[in-house]
C-alpha cells in the first residue's frame, strides 16, 4: 500500500507539471519582478539607429553588425527614456482604440510596445530585423506601427523544420533564407516578401572577415579529380539531399562523434 501511495504521488506530480509546465526551480514572484524591473535599459535619442533588431533569440548574431542599431529583447533587454512619454501615450491610445483585442493579448508587454514604438517613430527607424523567423515581434510593431516600417527575417538555421516556414516568411517583407525553398513552400509564396538568398550569416561573415569570396567562387573546381568534403557540426537529410543533388558520386559514410 506504501508503495503504492508513493506512485500515485509521483504520477500526480508528474502529470501537474506536464499540464500546467510547473518547474520545480521556478522563480519566485519577487525575483521575477527584479530581473524584469533590471531589463530595463535607458537609451539615447541623441544617437541615430540604423535598424532596430527584435531578439533574444540569435543574440550572438548580432556581432556582425556595425554597432549603429539599436537592440530590444521584450524579456531581458528592454529600452525606455522619458522623453518618449509624450510621443508612447500618443501611439499606444490611438493603437488600442483601434484594435483593443490585440493590446489585451499583450498586456504584460505594454511598457514594451509604448517605448518601443515611441523610440521607432522618434528616431524615424525604417527597419526591424529578427535574426531568426518565428520571433513575432516585428510583425506586432508592424501591425501597430502599420506600413511606416519594414519589418525584415533571417532564417538562423533549418532547425525549424516542422514549423511553418511559409506562415513566418509571408508575414515579412523581407525574408533570407538559409536553405532554399522547395518547390511546394515557392507556391504558397505570397509574392509580396522578398526573398534573399544567405545562406548562413555567420559563414558569409567569416568569408568576408577572411577575404576570401575569390576562393569560394573559384573552388571546388571543374576538376573531375576525386575531392574531399569534411562537414562539420550536424549532418541532417536536408544536408545529405542538397549534397547528393550538387555533387555528383556522393558517398554517405556513417560515423559516430
Amino acid at each position: 500500500m506504501h508503495k503504492l501511495i508513493n506512485y500515485l504521488k509521483y504520477w500526480i506530480k508528474i502529470n501537474f507539471k506536464r499540464n500546467y509546465n510547473v518547474d520545480e526551480n521556478q522563480q519566485p514572484p519577487i525575483q521575477k519582478i527584479i530581473i524584469y524591473i533590471k531589463s530595463w535599459n535607458k537609451i539615447s535619442l541623441d544617437k541615430e539607429y540604423s535598424c532596430l533588431i527584435i531578439g533574444p533569440q540569435a543574440f550572438n548574431q548580432t556581432k556582425y553588425f556595425k554597432k549603429d542599431y539599436c537592440y530590444m529583447d521584450p524579456i531581458g533587454h528592454n529600452i525606455y527614456n522619458f522623453n518618449l512619454l509624450l510621443i508612447g501615450a500618443r501611439i499606444f491610445i490611438i493603437g488600442f482604440l483601434k484594435n483593443p483585442i490585440f493590446y489585451f493579448k499583450l498586456i504584460k508587454f505594454w511598457p514594451t510596445i509604448f517605448f518601443t514604438c515611441a523610440l521607432i517613430e522618434k528616431k524615424k527607424i525604417k527597419s526591424i530585423l529578427s535574426l531568426v523567423d518565428y520571433n513575432p515581434w516585428p510583425v506586432h510593431f508592424k501591425k501597430i506601427l502599420e506600413k511606416k516600417i519594414n519589418i525584415i527575417a533571417v532564417q538562423n538555421s533549418s532547425r525549424g523544420y516542422p514549423m511553418p516556414r511559409m506562415k513566418y516568411l509571408n508575414s515579412y517583407d523581407e525574408y533570407f533564407v538559409w536553405s532554399d525553398l522547395t518547390n511546394e513552400q515557392y507556391q504558397q509564396h505570397n509574392k509580396k516578401t522578398k526573398i534573399h538568398r544567405l545562406g548562413s550569416l555567420k559563414m558569409c561573415f567569416h568569408v568576408v572577415e577572411k577575404n576570401k569570396w575569390n576562393f569560394v567562387q573559384s573552388n571546388p573546381t571543374s576538376d573531375n579529380g576525386k575531392k574531399k568534403l569534411y562537414l562539420v557540426s550536424s549532418f541532417t537529410p536536408v544536408h545529405f539531399s542538397f549534397y547528393e543533388k550538387n555533387f555528383s558520386g556522393l558517398s554517405l559514410i556513417k560515423t559516430q562523434s
